[in-house]
């Protein structure tokens, strides 16, 4: 579970872009919804690529026991490193949206007219918190930034009519 996790992160993270771009050129998805989807598509395909291969070990991995006694100790790190990984899952996506200054200026002033307060927190103001002013999220959005998804601004993208077979004739 643990390589599968690094798999997850590292392939997600180098390759999203990529996908994500062909997704959106193609579909009517924007840049920001296709990087998320080419991010869970990523994720889902190594899942079931790593399913794959446990069936067809039918169980010996597991049931090898290659560092003897060590292994209390390496499943610790193990799962430190595994939960580490889903983490950095999830700051990916939340690093996804960019939110510029005018933006969550006009949120604050609508939220401040309208309930006379800003109390409940918003998705920037989360992203700011965590990577901002956190102990270690600026830390891993300068070091691994390259493994989260990047900040992208929203857009509005038309859907565009296919030109009917014959009306140029």
């Amino acid at each position: 579970l643990v390589i599968k996790w690094l798999a997850i992160i590292i392939v997600g993270g180098l390759f999203y872009a990529v996908v994500g771009d062909v997704i959106s050129d193609n579909t009517v998805f924007t840049h920001l919804a296709a990087y998320e989807l080419a991010y869970v598509v990523i994720a889902l395909f190594i899942t079931v690529a790593f399913l794959a291969i446990k069936k067809m070990a039918n169980g010996k991995l597991v049931a090898s026991d290659v560092f003897g006694s060590g292994e209390y100790y390496l499943g610790m790190i193990a799962g430190l490193v595994r939960y580490t990984c889903i983490v950095i899952f999830a700051l990916a996506f939340l690093n996804a949206p960019l939110y510029t200054k005018a933006e969550i200026d006009a949120d604050l002033r609508f939220q401040n007219d309208v309930y006379g307060s800003d109390f409940f927190p918003k998705l920037y103001s989360v992203q700011s918190d965590v990577f901002e002013k956190s102990f270690v999220g600026p830390h891993i959005h300068n070091e691994l930034g390259f493994l989260l998804i990047k900040s992208t601004p929203r857009e509005v993208k038309e859907i565009r009519k296919e030109r009917e077979i014959g009306m140029t004739n």
